[in-house]
């Protein structure tokens, strides 16, 4: 009997505090008040968006200047000019589209995959002219490259 006493007052005890931490600042007549912080906003990241689209790829193979460009040993390697289309068909526009370049030989085996970021804007409903993309080496049994979106982040709306 005596620990069951000991019990239920405890148990009302616990019940008092915990009204007593409720109802105190409501009688005083005081609103709790929230903080926000507002912190700068930050690009959002689409993983392969679909809106982006390479509507022209075109690879231009030049052999390097120089007598020297060819190490020994290595593989033969030859410059690379990229000139690109990217068409953008959504509604939000993009900036820094990171690119994965695929360089391909007449059998079609994937040679080398390179990454390049493309730091221009790409607003809504319009084609964005990418030209001058150089590479220094490219494998030297290339016949075509095929370039994919990997990512693009969203540009805030001013």
């Amino acid at each position: 009997m005596l620990r069951k006493s000991i019990f239920l007052s405890l148990i009302a005890l616990v019940v008092l505090a915990i009204t007593w931490t409720i109802v105190r600042p409501m009688r005083r007549g005081q609103a709790r008040e929230v903080a926000v912080k507002q912190s700068k906003p930050t690009p959002t990241r689409l993983l392969q968006p679909t809106d982006l689209e390479i509507a022209t790829s075109n690879l231009e193979l030049t052999m390097p200047r120089g007598l020297g460009a060819q190490k020994p040993g290595a593989g033969k390697r030859v410059a690379g000019k990229h000139n690109l289309l990217i068409r953008n068909s959504g509604e939000v526009s993009y900036r820094n589209v990171m690119l994965a370049i695929s360089y391909v030989d007449a059998a079609g085996k994937t040679l080398e995959t390179r990454n390049l970021i493309v730091p221009d804007s790409m607003m809504p409903g319009k084609s964005t002219s990418v030209s001058g993309l150089a590479m220094e080496s490219v494998p030297c049994r290339t016949v075509s490259c095929v370039v994919t979106i990997l990512y693009a982040d969203i540009e805030r709306s001013k």
